[in-house]
């Protein structure tokens, strides 16, 4: 039996104005093919070793694109243009990669270590026989890197009970659960990923669907102005609420953040109603089809659920 792994390529429009992803498929030994084109040993006992400042000269498609995870080196060049998550890779470029995988905790599972070891290259020499001052700048420069990413995050209030500093994800104080609207800066905080930079005066949301034109997108001011503002009152609450009482009520380990009972908010939500969103860009509901006159816009095909995607890069 062949072994595959799967990379995504792109995106392309398909029919209907879906979105097609297309994926590219290697077999296990076309991928060892191309380790072998690569400077390496010829054994896991007889791999090449680098030291530090080696892997750092490597930051580009010109110079070959390094990253370190634990001890191994890696040349990940042909894979750059098939990351899922684009150029975002590249911020870890002639450095370590494990920083940035305990932010984005989706690439720890053995498919992602698997699919890296394919781009092993040889060993990081080890810290005792490697340059103190290019492990002191090795050190410093992921810090920075990490730092960075977290560049956009705005000022908490204190009262917030802290359960992750980075990426924040913090508890309303039990005080405030006992007014039925949460104060907006009590509201509890649940993130994934780093806050994502925001300029409102060129943000864009982008729309993609049935009847709806390739590439039609609106102004955050639009949004604002151009349709009816509705208020509703929503309570949200993590799946994860009260996971500390559960894990100590239990004999296995619950794995997760260890909510207590300030996972949950209620606030007033304004803004456009997303029905009035999607007929702007020229969806319409099939709702009653047999009302359709001359003068009634046709339905689009029906849909059955919609995906938002965020800035931060994930999706729901």
């Amino acid at each position: 039996m062949e072994m595959f792994f799967h990379s995504l390529v792109r995106r392309e429009d398909g029919e209907d104005g879906k979105v097609v992803i297309r994926w590219k498929s290697r077999r296990k030994e076309d991928a060892a093919k191309d380790r072998a084109k690569r400077k390496k040993g010829t054994g896991d006992h007889h791999r090449a070793t680098f030291s530090r400042r080696e892997v750092m000269q490597h930051t580009s498609k010109e110079t070959a694109i390094w990253v370190i995870h634990d001890n191994g080196v890696y040349d990940i060049t042909d894979f750059v243009d098939y990351h899922p998550g684009g150029e975002r890779i590249m911020m870890a470029a002639g450095r370590s990669i494990d920083p940035f995988w305990s932010v984005f905790t989706i690439h720890q599972t053995p498919e992602t270590r698997a699919i890296l070891e394919d781009y092993r290259i040889g060993d990081l020499i080890p810290a005792h026989d490697d340059d103190p001052a290019a492990i002191a700048q090795s050190e410093a420069s992921d810090r920075a890197a990490v730092e960075h990413l977290f560049a956009n995050e705005p000022k908490r209030h204190p009262s917030l009970i802290i359960r992750s500093a980075q990426p924040c994800n913090a508890e309303t104080p039990h005080d405030a659960l006992s007014h039925f609207i949460t104060p907006t800066d009590l509201h509890y905080v649940r993130n994934h990923l780093p806050v994502p930079a925001v300029v409102p005066d060129t943000f864009h949301l982008e729309l993609e669907g049935p009847g709806i034109p390739d590439g039609f997108s609106i102004s955050l001011h639009d949004l604002k102005t151009k349709f009816p503002k509705v208020d509703t009152t929503v309570t949200l609450q993590c799946a994860g609420n009260r996971r500390k009482s559960m894990a100590d009520g239990s004999s296995k380990p619950v794995k997760g953040l260890p909510w207590e009972e300030g996972a949950i908010s209620t606030a007033v939500w304004s803004g456009a109603r997303l029905p009035d969103v999607l007929a702007a860009a020229g969806y319409h509901h099939p709702a009653d089809t047999t009302t359709t006159t001359p003068s009634t816009p046709s339905s689009s095909p029906r849909i059955n659920h919609i995906q938002f995607s965020g800035l931060d890069g994930y999706g729901a």
